[in-house]
């Protein structure tokens, strides 16, 4: 079990908090003293580009009111 709530990446607006290129950063990188951790290691970045591109996907379309 995780020890901290991962974000709902399919609601736009928190998909929307970072941009593409500080979202493939994370996906590289991960995020100290949290359960993300990096991908360079283990994804090449044609992959991790590919990753970002099926996140996207993910997000639901906005509700208009």
């Amino acid at each position: 079990m995780l020890t901290i709530q991962p974000p709902d990446l399919t609601d736009p607006s928190t998909a929307s908090f970072f941009s593409d290129r500080a979202r493939l950063k994370i996906i590289a990188e991960g995020i100290d003293e949290t359960p993300m951790i990096g991908w360079s290691r283990m994804l090449e970045e044609n992959e991790q580009i590919a990753l970002l591109h099926f996140m996207n996907t993910l997000v639901r379309e906005s509700q208009s009111p």
